[in-house]
């Protein structure tokens, strides 16, 4: 049955700055200098906030503003560009409304550093060789980073691998979806078994790993080969 990897829907390319009450002063400490075939350049820079204390309140609310809308999309190697997952995109919609009620609320009182907000609806379209790609490319930089954990036995490293990957789950056809989950799945029991034994008791790290590789069973190495060379088609 032809199917493609992932499902049609949204992806918002969201934009977060302060602008105004910054400004930078460079002043160059010696004349450039040739070390071989390069050229060595050394400048002092000056940084000027107008009002600390809003800026400290900008910076605070930019984080939480960006926060509260990836928190509900997976994330892309394309920049600023967060996919929607089709059950989210309510949330998502809502999520964007919330933030920018906040930004004008902080506009409204600002003296100096205000906030400009962006974002752009997209319509992901699965079938285009470029966006399919990259996707998959991020996909598989996800499960690097669960493998790498395991071998490092850093389940903390784990988690966040397997966050992200889950983060992707409703992006992915019935094909493709089991493929990650069961991939997520041993990457977690890894991680509990890391906490457990290395973190709690004291065993040794490489006899755990050893005994985790030897007794896993392999999804994450079988998701990694999936999502490297799937091949879309148009179902």
């Amino acid at each position: 049955m032809e199917a493609t990897t992932f499902r049609a829907g949204l992806a918002v390319d969201l934009t977060v700055r302060i602008s105004g009450g910054v400004e930078y002063k460079r002043t160059e400490k010696r004349a450039p200098r040739k070390v071989g075939t390069a050229v060595i350049e050394e400048w002092e820079t000056e940084k000027t906030v107008a009002n600390a204390a809003e800026w400290e309140k900008a910076v605070a609310l930019r984080g939480d503003l960006r926060h509260s809308i990836s928190r509900l999309c997976a994330r892309t190697p394309l920049g600023d560009l967060l996919l929607i997952p089709p059950d989210r995109e309510t949330d998502v919609r809502a999520a964007l409304d919330a933030a920018r009620s906040k930004v004008d609320a902080h506009n409204a009182s600002a003296s100096a550093h205000h906030l400009v907000m962006g974002c752009v609806l997209l319509r992901f379209v699965p079938e285009d060789e470029w966006t399919a790609r990259s996707i998959r490319g991020e996909i598989f930089a996800v499960l690097t980073r669960m493998d790498q954990g395991i071998g490092n036995a850093d389940a903390e490293a784990i988690r966040e691998a397997a966050d992200a990957a889950k983060r992707v789950l409703p992006m992915l056809t019935p094909v493709a979806a089991p493929v990650l989950e069961q991939a997520v799945e041993e990457a977690r029991r890894a991680a509990r078994e890391i906490t457990r034994r290395i973190g709690k008791g004291g065993e040794s790290a490489e006899a755990v790993i050893g005994e985790i590789m030897e007794h896993g069973t392999g999804r994450i190495a079988d998701a990694m080969i999936y999502f490297a060379g799937t091949e879309e088609v148009k179902g």
